[in-house]
Parts: structure tokens; sequence; C-alpha cells
């Protein structure tokens, strides 16, 4: 489940559907051709992508369960479709928490989880003996 996926998967439908040699084509192309001109393979492209991406939620929530749930990267850049079939799917199933989509980089989206992760964890609790020796060594 990655964009390269997609435009690979993308690239060789267009292929053996027209004479053309090929042109690479860009995620957001095909994101395009999905939300705007109704592209049928295009919008089944990202149907599977939201039910990999659901049962992988669904895995994700009964393992290690979370009040916030942040899903980064290029699969959710301007893709409309893509959020609302996920969204409609978590929906359906009523997994508990909250489903944010973020739109700036990976490496930045696991910056702020990390940084949101070690405030929570340094926060001195009365009941937390480890947190108050960690956050007192700071």
């Amino acid at each position: 489940l990655s964009a390269s996926y997609i435009e690979r998967k993308y690239r060789q439908h267009v292929l053996k559907s027209s004479a053309d040699a090929g042109e690479k084509i860009t995620l957001q192309e095909i994101i395009c051709y999905a939300n705007q001109h109704n592209d049928e393979y295009a919008i089944g492209l990202f149907d599977q992508a939201a039910d990999a991406l659901f049962m992988l939620i669904k895995l994700i929530s009964l393992l290690a369960p979370a009040n916030i749930l942040v899903l980064s990267g290029k699969l959710f850049e301007n893709n409309p479709l893509l959020t609302e079939k996920l969204n409609r799917r978590i929906e359906q199933s009523r997994i508990n928490g909250t489903i944010v989509y973020e739109s700036m980089s990976l490496s930045s989206s696991i910056q702020g989880c990390r940084l949101y992760i070690m405030t929570k964890l340094f926060q001195a609790e009365p009941t937390s003996g480890l947190a108050t020796t960690f956050s007192t060594r700071l």
C-alpha cells in the first residue's frame, strides 16, 4: 500500500487498454482522474487502498488502542475520495478514537507524534514513579 504501487498498477492498466508507450503517471494525476473525472479504475484502486488501510486501523485498534491515530503520506495529499471512503468504513465499524489526516511530510508527522508522546510520558503524575523519575532527570 503505497503511492508507487498505485502509480504502477494504474500505468499497467493504461498500457493494457491503449497502444500508448505509457509515460509515467503521478499519484496526483491518478487522484485527479478519480476525483474529477470519475475514472473507474482509479476509484477502484483507492477503494482497495481504503480497504487495506481500514484493516490496518482495525488491527491497530485491537492491539494498541489509541485516542488519536495520525495518517500521513502522499496517499492523503489532496485526496478527498480516499479519506471519504476510509471514514465511511471507520464510522460503520464504530472504532473508537480520532483519525487525523496529516498533509505534512511523514517525517514531520512522526516528529509531532514523538513530541506529543514524550510530553505525555514525562508529565509528572503522583501515581507514576517512573514518569516522575524521568521528568526530574530532565
